[in-house]
């Protein structure tokens, strides 16, 4: 007896497999826009980052809000260098006291809620950093967000690399 196959049987299993490729292939856009950060990843729901023209650093932006991004190397010359900026370690109580860089003011992410009191000066320079550099970015929107215009975030002290300046 010969087999054959049943009208059409062949063309669905064709449409069937197309239809997996393409949902793999919007699950890999997905994943790789998320990669990017194009997407909403990284807990930052309206802002798009871009690499500024000076140095490749990079600013965040939305619509209410701008901090900018830099190195360790970057923060170092700043405190050894400017007048009047506030370095703010957003870390608790506890990591701060545990040993935090020389001058830090601590103000744990968890207690900006609002425009901090410790804060007064819009227009001054700060300095954010915490553990790994997930809390000191949320901190930098959070500041950006209330109007502070020169918010630096540099990352978190475990990559520290300046031993003498911590206490």
């Amino acid at each position: 007896m010969i087999k054959t196959e049943e009208p059409g049987k062949n063309k669905r299993g064709k449409l069937r497999l197309l239809g997996v490729y393409a949902a793999a292939a919007l699950v890999f856009w997905c994943y790789w826009e998320n990669f990017r950060g194009s997407g909403k990843n990284r807990q930052r729901e309206d802002a798009a980052v871009s690499s500024s023209e000076e140095g490749g650093k990079e600013t965040v932006k939305g619509e209410t809000m701008a901090y900018r991004r830099i190195t360790q190397e970057e923060a170092r010359e700043k405190m050894n260098t400017e007048e009047g900026l506030v370095i703010l370690d957003v870390r608790t109580r506890e990591e701060y006291e545990s040993g935090h860089i020389r001058g830090a003011v601590c103000l744990p992410n968890e207690e900006i809620t609002e425009e901090p009191e410790e804060l007064p000066d819009k227009s001054q320079t700060i300095l954010v950093y915490c553990r790994s550099g997930n809390r000191s970015r949320q901190a930098a929107e959070k500041l950006a967000a209330f109007g502070y215009e020169n918010v630096c975030e540099f990352g978190g002290i475990l990559d520290w690399p300046y031993a003498e300046m911590l206490e």
